[in-house]
């Protein structure tokens, strides 16, 4: 039986959440300025250094992070549309999971207060996303060179 539709449905799917995971790296970047305090609210000077150091360098983590985890799904995504190496395939699915936990912090708020939609949608289908391209890149395993 044919079945080249899967890995072609699991590459739009992980490209898709790639794509959906980068965005909010730079939400975690906007956060973490918001939510820091500013040591140029405080009188005094002793905080500056530890306050910029630690800042920086959680800023930096999370960057680095969520890029990882936003880049790992597009080339899993495209290795899946060439059918070509059916491992960076599977880590790309895997690396789709964490969208389940991001989705609801950026647009889940952003789309429930402009337009209204609920926030349970944001918790299950990204969850449903992962399963779906996870099991796709397992069942299709014998289309990868």
């Amino acid at each position: 039986m044919n079945r080249k539709w899967m890995t072609i449905l699991a590459g739009i799917l992980e490209i898709m959440a790639g794509f959906t995971v980068l965005p909010y790296a730079f939400y975690v970047l906007g956060m973490f300025y918001v939510l820091t305090p500013h040591p140029w609210e405080d009188p005094s000077l002793a905080g500056w250094p530890l306050i910029l150091f630690i800042g920086a360098l959680l800023q930096f983590l999370f960057l680095f992070a969520f890029s990882f985890i936003g880049i790992v799904p597009l080339v899993g995504g495209v290795c899946a549309l060439l059918r070509r190496r059916w491992g960076l395939a599977f880590a790309g699915a895997i690396a789709t999971v964490p969208l389940y936990f991001i989705a609801p912090l950026g647009v889940g708020q952003w789309a429930g207060h402009k337009y209204g939609i609920a926030g349970h949608y944001f918790i299950w289908l990204p969850l449903l996303l992962s399963i779906a391209v996870i099991t796709l890149i397992i069942r299709s395993k014998r289309e990868f060179t």
